[in-house]
């Protein structure tokens, strides 16, 4: 290795600034026997004494620095992905949901005593309608409601299950046949 000064002599050591080949005509010693070349004395200004220590902590710090930095963005864009997949997952659930909720309350599966409540319940409402339009009475019989949607819906059972009485010209009692063909008070006037 050769002196970056002089070429035509061989390098005995380098600087420990620049790190640049010196031949021992280059060298320059500080007071902490580290090695420098002129250059870099130059560079240290008038004082002479360079902090090597210092310079080296500064750069330790500077790399720490970039590091923290660095695992700074690593944690954010970390948890900006684990948001987006529980935001995802979110409307994902809620979707579902949303559609299996529709399912139940489009398909649900009724059992025939419910289906027949669900019938006598719509008859009822079609009564109360029929007496608003009939001042006040009721119709002799549910084959007077047979225009009404709720009476065209229902199936031939349901009507069989279901039993309307003209109590007098403004009073009707309606009554439904459970699973066991037992009697209940549905709606209306009880006697």
């Amino acid at each position: 290795m050769k002196c970056v000064k002089h070429p035509s002599e061989k390098a005995t050591t380098v600087c420990s600034t620049c790190g640049n080949a010196l031949c021992q005509a280059c060298t320059l010693t500080l007071e902490d026997n580290s090695v420098i070349c002129s250059q870099c004395k130059a560079a240290m200004g008038a004082t002479g004494l360079v902090d090597i220590e210092t310079k080296l902590q500064e750069q330790i710090d500077q790399e720490a620095r970039k590091e923290r930095e660095a695992r700074k963005k690593q944690k954010k864009k970390s948890l900006l992905i684990a948001f987006s997949i529980m935001a995802l997952l979110a409307v994902a659930l809620s979707t579902t949901i949303f559609f299996k909720q529709q399912e139940i309350s489009e398909f649900r599966e009724l059992t025939p005593f419910n289906d027949l409540l669900f019938t006598a319940t719509e008859i009822d409402s079609a009564i109360q309608d029929y007496m608003e339009t009939h001042e006040g009475n009721v119709p002799e019989s549910l084959d007077d409601l047979s225009q009404s949607e709720a009476f065209q819906e229902a199936s031939p059972v349901d009507l069989d299950k279901i039993i309307y009485h003209q109590l007098s010209p403004n009073r009707y009692k309606l009554l439904v046949k459970d699973v066991d063909d037992q009697l209940i008070y549905f709606s209306g006037e009880d006697e």
